[in-house]
């Protein structure tokens, strides 16, 4: 498999406006404009920031040709975009938390995004999210907010708990929980991660090293747009987040206030030349405490082969 592309990655971040692989510049007369609309969205839903939707759970069967018959019936919970923030604060998190826990599942993987601004505490969401337990652990990759809030502060708040850093890395799950680890990796479910998109590096080669021939791939990457320079073939499922479903969603009306770099992926199951892929809409908010049409969500995938 041919690692990323580089270059390719700066083409793709040219063509939805965005500099290298650096967060897009917010300037000009379109981005005025979407100020003003979420500036009208806030002042005019009072009642819905007071109301917020219940997180809601997305209970998905994955198909999967080359599962192994004993990783039959699978159950990864997913989750992304935290936000903790104060239009997003820690009993909002907790909320999340305690709707993944209740899912019972065999691993968990988490997209990204647990601050929005760095005023807040990386140890205050990590300490929610490490309530978290599975069979086969619990896992996290960065995202964008995660870098400007101060990414390095996210590992050391990290490695004081048992969640395990899955930024471009992988690892193989052989046998379903309740029985005994294969002493080989044939057979295997390969689970790995990307780093951000935008600030980080991702590295489809280290994430994909030591990935048995044949063995289906989940790659969990928090920016959907990673699946449009990622070599063909890449992984049988990729999960993403990133978008929060646009948070405000009017059929024939949304979509002309969404950014670019925001537009093409919004929710749901998608077909790209990387791999089948599934962008979640995340369980928190960014710049309006508002959701309309785009209910906060955490994911439960079971495998099928």
């Amino acid at each position: 498999m041919s690692g990323l592309d580089v270059r390719k990655l700066g083409n793709a971040n040219r063509e939805f406006g965005l500099p290298g692989n650096t967060l897009p510049a917010t300037k000009g007369l379109a981005h005025r404009r979407r100020k003003r609309a979420a500036g009208f969205v806030t002042l005019a839903s009072g009642s819905l920031v007071r109301r917020r939707p219940r997180i809601e759970t997305s209970r998905l069967a994955v198909h999967m040709p080359r599962l192994p018959k004993r990783l039959e019936g699978l159950r990864i919970a997913f989750a992304a975009d935290f936000h903790l923030s104060y239009i997003h604060p820690t009993f909002r998190v907790r909320e999340a938390v305690n709707a993944i826990a209740a899912l019972e599942a065999d691993l968990v993987l988490l997209g990204g995004d647990y601050l929005t601004k760095p005023s807040h505490s990386f140890e205050a969401v990590i300490a929610q999210l490490a309530t978290l337990d599975a069979p086969h652990g619990v896992f996290a990759v960065a995202g964008n907010h995660d870098y400007a809030s101060g990414v390095f502060d996210l590992g050391e708040a990290v490695a004081h708990t048992h969640i395990q850093d899955l930024t471009n890395r992988g690892f193989a799950i052989t046998s379903a929980p309740g029985h005994s680890d294969s002493i080989d990796t044939d057979g295997a479910l390969w689970i790995a991660g990307l780093d951000d998109l935008w600030h980080g590096t991702p590295d489809v080669e280290a994430a994909m090293a030591g990935a048995p021939d044949g063995a289906p791939r989940i790659l969990v990457s928090h920016n959907p747009y990673v699946a449009d320079i990622l070599p063909a073939g890449s992984a049988d499922l990729i999960l993403a987040g990133h978008t929060h479903g646009w948070q405000v969603y009017i059929p024939g009306v949304s979509r002309a206030f969404v950014p670019r770099h925001k537009a093409k992926y919004r929710h749901g199951f998608y077909h790209t030349r990387a791999g089948r892929m599934y962008v979640t809409r995340g369980v928190g908010h960014s710049h309006v405490p508002v959701r309309l049409g785009s209910r906060p969500e955490v994911v439960l995938l079971t495998l099928v082969s």
